[in-house]
């Protein structure tokens, strides 16, 4: 629970946002990240190394957040983890988050060598959608993002990648992405018998900001990727300083 706790102060301190005067009708704008579990591939370098010792992938996180006018969902059917964002009839300072967060431990096994190397690679796929078809809005975004990583028990971080697709429209420009494909990281020269955490978060938000007509601005919101790396990292230190099985 206090990553839970962790997790959502930084995602509500990271979202500063516009303040205005009147709501206007804005644009229909979603965004989704999901993986698939089943289909994660990790090879050996050295011929004679293995990963044993798998604990079960367990889902340590799903993290909603929305309000009347907003939607989010993070949902874990058999090995796809997905999360989305989504708002059909966004108002002034309307917005939606989600996260979802998968995770197993293992050990590392290098035979007659002191250390070894592995690489892990997984499919993703994100889409976002923002369109504003009466040219109403400013600073609305929908971002879709998905980090990997691998931690040991000493909270260092090994390995860590991630991909992300933000929209922005500040001229009330359509703007969609649908970006798929493996992502991929490396746990290099690591000890004979060392154990570590590798994980997967699918994070989504969806945001408007300003009414072009009536903006008043008082703050700015964090570019999404600051929102996406501090999430992750808050995720990458929860998950370390657990010292028995992850459960949520």
């Amino acid at each position: 629970m206090k990553m839970k706790k962790n997790l959502t102060a930084v995602i509500v301190g990271s979202m500063a946002m516009l303040n205005v005067e009147t709501a206007l009708s804005a644009p229909i704008t979603s965004a989704s990240a999901s993986f698939d579990w089943n289909s994660l591939l990790i090879e050996s370098v050295s011929s004679d190394a293995f990963i044993s010792g798998f604990s079960t992938p367990v889902t340590t996180l799903n993290f909603n957040s929305g309000d009347s006018e907003t939607g989010s969902q993070a949902v874990d059917s058999n090995s796809v983890l997905t999360s989305s964002a989504f708002d059909t009839n966004l108002s002034d300072l309307s917005s939606a988050n989600s996260m979802a967060l998968r995770s197993m431990k293992f050990t590392v096994s290098c035979n007659d060598s002191s250390s070894c190397s592995f690489n892990f690679s997984i499919p993703y796929s994100l889409s976002a959608t923002l369109e504003d078809p009466i040219n109403s809005i400013a600073n609305s975004f929908a971002n879709a993002g998905f980090s990997l990583g691998i931690t040991d028990a000493g909270s260092t971080t090994y390995a860590s990648e991630e991909v992300f697709i933000n929209l922005y429209s500040g001229n009330g420009n359509n703007s969609f992405g649908n970006p798929s494909g493996w992502l991929s990281t490396s746990l290099e020269n690591v000890d004979d018998g060392s154990t570590f955490t590798f994980w997967a978060l699918a994070l989504t938000e969806v945001n408007l900001t300003e009414t072009v007509e009536t903006a008043n601005v008082s703050a700015v919101p964090l570019p999404s990727t600051v929102w996406l790396f501090i999430s992750a990292m808050m995720v990458v230190l929860g998950l370390t300083r657990r010292t028995s099985p992850l459960s949520f």
